[in-house]
């Protein structure tokens, strides 16, 4: 009997030990996957931090693009000068820079309807969704409410009472925009008619957080088709021509002789704001930044970053990837 109890502990002590061992077992397993886990998370952190670090490199180099283009000619820029080139990939270990610039005052600015005046701004926005919407009275009706959106006046149109009483209610910024999306809450903006502004017209819009004339040397051809109330096969062969000036124009003058009904007081031959785009490869981790950089010629070409966004996925048609497989929703390409 008694050598039957002592098996019977042996018995128990030998699945205790192995319970334990098991245990044991588990939460080293758990803690194994755990930090396994954490290890990863940390290093894709890292190397998404050094995409992103990268793009701010590029942005300075972009930077140093513009303000020797600034010492070199400071009285005309135009689409053939070095820094209008089609993009630049700078390789390191591991990876590789890829940015492009595109003069913003080449664009219509949004925040113009800021102007004392704001009536020669609203025909060239109503011009230019009216190419797209084939609707002239749903595009002035959009024109008119952008210039509320942003005006100081409280009484006359669409106005903040409008949109308080939607549901949800929502306030005007009565000033200028921080970003041409905003149009997606205008009262009579509906989402068919904002994806189509999006396909079709936001390459050639910005919101420059001043009033500014538009660079007739680096102007796009829906901006010209808007400014002069033109088709838009008819700005293109424009366009074109005044970008086949090497040198650029000296005034605007000259860029559209023969060209009625455009008002020169609304154009210039140079630039302050440009839009720099920077995409980087690290590892197998990408990074993206759109930044906003004033060049004040006021102050000798002092350089200035406006804006960074990191929201937007972009690919660029010179990147070594471009032909990969690739979902279109992915990327927004306006080049």
């Amino acid at each position: 009997m008694k050598l039957f109890f002592l098996n019977k502990q042996k018995g128990i002590a030998l699945i205790t030990v192995l319970f334990m061992f098991a245990l044991l077992a588990i939460v080293i397993s758990s803690l194994i996957v755990v930090s396994s886990s954490d290890i990863n998370r940390a290093k894709n952190y890292i190397l998404s931090e050094q995409a992103y670090l990268l793009c701010l490199s590029g942005e300075e180099i972009a930077r140093q693009i513009l303000i020797e283009d600034f010492q070199k000619n400071p009285d005309i820029d135009h689409i053939n000068e070095d820094w209008a080139e089609s993009g630049r990939v700078i390789r390191i270990d591991g990876g590789y820079i890829e940015i492009f610039i595109e003069d913003a005052t080449g664009k219509f600015n949004i925040n113009n309807f800021s102007d004392a005046n704001p009536g020669k701004q609203k025909l060239i926005f109503s011009n230019m969704l009216n190419i797209f919407l084939d609707e002239k009275s749903l595009a002035d009706t959009l024109s008119e409410q952008m210039k509320d959106w942003i005006d100081t006046d409280h009484l006359n149109g669409t106005e903040e009472f409008d949109y308080l009483s939607e549901d949800p209610s929502y306030r005007t910024p009565n000033g200028l925009i921080a970003d041409i999306s905003e149009m997606r809450w205008l009262k009579d903006m509906d989402a068919d008619t904002y994806k189509l502004i999006y396909d079709e017209l936001f390459s050639d819009l910005t919101a420059i957080p001043a009033q500014n004339k538009i660079n007739i040397n680096t102007i796009t051809p829906l901006t010209l088709a808007g400014l002069a109330n033109m088709s838009v096969q008819s700005a293109e062969d424009i366009v074109e021509k005044i970008r086949g000036e090497k040198n650029g124009f000296s005034s605007a003058a000259q860029a559209v002789v023969g060209l009625p009904g455009i008002d020169i007081s609304l154009l210039d031959v140079k630039s302050n704001y440009f839009q720099v785009r920077v995409r980087a490869k690290y590892g197998e981790h990408y990074a993206y930044m759109t930044s906003l950089i004033l060049r004040d010629r006021n102050l000798n070409g002092r350089m200035e970053v406006i804006s960074r966004s990191r929201s937007k996925k972009f690919i660029f048609p010179f990147s070594e990837d471009y032909n990969e497989a690739i979902k279109p929703n992915d990327y927004d390409i306006n080049i």
